[in-house]
């Protein structure tokens, strides 16, 4: 799925033509994959949940893509990762914006929402960590998962903006995580640590 709307979002950046980049991602994507050696299957449900992101309403309710698969890196809380698409969005201003595979729907209030937000929190405090040290003094004020139903036609956005976004950054600034029965979540090419808080 990630390449697929990668490609997606790199044409429209460029080109600002859904047609156009909707058709350079169908036949480009595949050939690609085809290279990396991934099974046809794996190809086949890529496109298809890349087919439900499209025909979503969160495929354009953003004013402009700044960028996709952005580098970032916090020395002070020690993980790096890299954010799927950077925007901005009204009324925020700037936004990060990761995509997720799902077969299920995440519940509001639920430990893996609250997860997702501290992960959302930290491409935010990082982005902006990095910028600081170049004099840009970004503002990152909104921050989502786009979470595509496996078995579904759901499409699933989980925000995290304005104060909300704040408390989560200012959480992780600090370092004081909820510590009922915490453990660490090491995601593969992405943070090399991430927190989240689990009771039994």
């Amino acid at each position: 799925m990630h390449l697929f709307i990668e490609t997606f979002l790199n044409e429209m950046k460029n080109s600002g033509d859904p047609s156009a980049s909707l058709r350079k991602t169908q036949l480009e994507t595949p050939p690609l994959l085809e290279q990396e050696h991934i099974p046809e299957y794996k190809i086949k449900e890529g496109r298809n949940l890349f087919y439900k992101f499209y025909d979503s309403d969160y495929v354009s309710d953003y004013e402009k893509i700044l960028g996709t698969e952005i580098k970032i890196y916090s020395p002070f809380l020690f993980y790096r990762g890299a954010i799927d698409w950077l925007i901005t969005i009204r009324p925020w201003g700037i936004g990060v914006r990761d995509f997720k595979g799902s077969n299920n729907f995440i519940k509001k209030g639920s430990r893996k929402e609250e997860g997702y937000k501290y992960q959302l929190g930290g491409y935010a405090v990082a982005l902006e960590d990095m910028y600081k040290k170049e004099k840009e003094n970004i503002k990152v004020n909104y921050a989502s998962i786009i979470n595509v139903q496996v078995n579904s036609n759901r499409v699933q956005n989980i925000e995290c903006a304005g104060d909300e976004l704040k408390e989560y950054n200012t959480v992780l600034n600090i370092g004081k995580i909820p510590t009922d029965n915490l453990y660490y979540l090491y995601q593969k090419h992405t943070f090399t640590l991430m927190k989240y808080c689990c009771q039994y």
